[in-house]
């Protein structure tokens, strides 16, 4: 019987959207996430076998919900939402600011004449 997606599990998500946007790799993320969706019980299987390798040479503290949490679909698709949006609120963001930084280029233009 498979678990459902817990609270711990969401804050996980969020924060590894958060990195990935804050990396400003949401593009390639969203693509290589919704190319390989239907891998994704593949790839948590492959975690699994490689566990003892990669715990050897990293400490990952969430390693076993990360590998919980790729098992299933709806995961893949939460992160793709939760990517989704936070790269939106980080694109409307850079471009208000872009905004003030050409309103104010232009009060000191103005301002100089």
């Amino acid at each position: 019987m498979e678990s459902e997606i817990t609270e711990n599990h969401l804050k996980l998500l969020d924060n590894l959207a958060q990195k990935i946007v804050e990396r400003r790799m949401a593009a390639p993320a969203i693509f290589f996430l919704e190319v390989s969706k239907p891998l994704n019980f593949i790839g948590s299987q492959m975690l699994v076998f490689f566990e003892p390798i990669i715990q050897t040479v990293y400490t990952f503290q969430n390693y076993d919900s990360y590998r919980q949490l790729l098992e299933k679909r709806e995961a893949i698709e939460l992160l793709l939402v939760r990517i989704e949006a936070l790269d939106a609120e980080q694109r409307r963001r850079e471009k208000e600011a872009r905004k003030r930084r050409k309103e104010q280029r232009r009060a000191r233009r103005t301002g100089k004449n």
